[in-house]
Order: C-alpha cells, then sequence, then structure tokens
C-alpha cells in the first residue's frame, strides 16, 4: 500500500519556530513529528509514501537526504515550487497512485490503526474515506456534517463557537 504525506504548508501557527524550520521537521519529544506519521504508516502496512514539500524544502531534502527508508518504508520527498493546497498536492501525484492509498497530514499526531481504516474503507466499498474525531470545541477544527450511516453531508471550515 501507498500514502501521501501533505508537508508543504509554511506552518504559520508554528511561528517563530516554522520560519527556520519547516513543520514536518518539528521537534516533538526530540523527534520531528514526521517521524511519528512514518511509523505510524509502516506500522499500518505502508510500503511506499509520497510527502509534498515546499516551506524550507531543502532543509528537509538536506535532513534525509535522496530516497530515505524509514521504518522498513520507502520515501518520496517531492517538492512543490509552488504551493498547490490539498487537493493539488494530491492530484500532482495521482498517477502513482493506483489502488487504495492513505493520504495523511504532515503534522497529524495521531494513534489511528491505518489498517482499521482502510479494512472499513474496503469494506464499504467506498470511493473515499475520511477518519474523523469528535471535539468539543470546533473553533481550531473544519467540520464535516455527516448523516447517521455515515456518509459526508457537507464540509464547514473553523465555525465560529455556538
Amino acid at each position: 500500500m501507498k500514502a501521501m504525506i501533505l508537508a508543504a504548508g509554511k506552518g504559520t501557527r508554528l511561528l517563530p519556530l516554522t520560519s527556520e524550520i519547516p513543520k514536518p521537521l518539528a521537534p516533538v519529544v526530540d523527534r520531528p513529528v514526521i517521524e511519528y506519521i512514518f511509523e505510524l504508516l509502516a506500522d499500518g502496512g505502508v510500503e511506499e509514501a509520497y510527502v509534498n514539500i515546499h516551506h524550507l524544502a531543502d532543509y528537509i531534502l538536506e535532513f534525509y537526504g535522496g530516497t530515505p527508508r524509514m521504518n522498513g518504508m520507502r520515501v518520496h520527498l517531492c517538492r512543490e515550487e509552488e504551493l498547490m493546497g490539498t487537493a493539488g498536492g494530491v492530484k500532482r501525484l495521482e498517477d502513482r497512485f493506483e489502488e487504495t492509498f492513505v493520504v495523511i497530514m504532515g503534522d497529524a499526531l495521531t494513534d489511528i490503526d491505518v489498517r482499521e481504516v482502510v479494512d472499513f474503507h474496503r469494506k464499504r466499498e467506498a470511493l473515499a474515506t475520511l477518519a474523523l474525531a469528535r471535539v468539543s470545541d470546533t473553533s481550531e477544527y473544519g467540520v464535516v456534517e455527516v448523516d447517521r450511516e455515515g456518509n459526508i453531508l457537507g464540509f464547514q471550515e473553523k465555525p465560529e463557537p455556538e
């Protein structure tokens, strides 16, 4: 299985840290945040991951060099000359993904079971599956509206708290 790690953003919410360090390399307990994602994906059965990079891309390329292997998973660092947004980053590399693949944000600290999500996706024969979490304060997050069966009805970008 393959994955796409979206890591091209500027990390403006982490300024001033991200003025000198790209967000994927921001330290969390003495390790770059992206290394937790590499580990999560490799443990979840991902054999090959593509990482889009833009902000301070040379720093990331120098840090990892060439095509690294992380936790046995082959990693491709793919420079985006212009930021393309979430969908644009995936669209640019669509020819690399011929079957079910995982997309994860480059700053997602989670313990989600990747295999479980992929199994759920395949059983439902879905076109796409989003792994979502309930939060009490939605002011920092986008909101996904779903029906009783879990089908997506719509999206709201960081709504004002009620």
